[in-house]
């Protein structure tokens, strides 16, 4: 599939897609990652990477960025701006494709590179997020990014108690506003 000229790119193409047939690719290659996730995670044994499969999910990822012109580290930029876009269902194929990628380490190098953009956006209680499900699968995101042992000990250490925070408030906090209301 990632070596066929018209099937690979016509699946990951996003340049004609309704919203909702982008978050349907958006959801695919998600569950294609989070498919090779669920197989190292549930071996009997300790889970290990399989570097061939683990090199497959890596392609595909790229390859995504590559087919929608966005070179090869495109893709995290290309994802991380579809979970800002204004289309809930778009924001929420977005977010499926970050926390899957965010739950495996062999995308910890994406993380860091896109980190000043992702983290940011994902700590951000502003912004286009205004749906249950939107805040829900954003803090998912979070999450996985926290539930990378390896990624948050290389992390500076502001960066982790933000991350822990967030975490501790859940995904529906807001911060509280005083009102002082003028009696006489």
């Amino acid at each position: 599939l990632l070596d066929d000229d018209l099937i690979g790119p016509s699946w990951l193409s996003l340049s004609v897609a309704q919203p909702k047939l982008l978050s349907a690719i958006l959801y695919s290659v998600a569950m294609v990652l989070n498919q090779h996730y669920k197989i190292l995670v549930n071996s009997s044994s300790a889970p290990t990477i399989d570097t061939a499969n683990a090199n497959l999910c890596m392609r595909l990822f790229v390859m995504l960025g590559q087919v929608n012109n966005k070179g090869d580290n495109g893709s995290m930029p290309l994802v991380i701006s579809l979970a800002k876009c204004p289309v809930t269902e778009t924001r929420l194929g977005a977010y499926e494709l970050l926390e899957s990628v965010c739950r495996q380490s062999i995308f910890a190098r994406l993380i860091f590179l896109n980190g000043s953009d992702l983290f940011e956006f994902l700590l951000s209680r502003e912004g286009v997020e205004t749906t249950v499900e939107g805040k829900e699968a954003k803090f998912k995101v979070v999450e996985a990014i926290y539930s990378q042992k390896k990624l948050v000990s290389v992390m500076d250490n502001k960066l982790v108690k933000a991350l822990e925070t967030h975490i501790k408030q859940g995904p529906h906090y807001r911060q509280t506003q005083s009102w002082d209301v003028a009696t006489e």
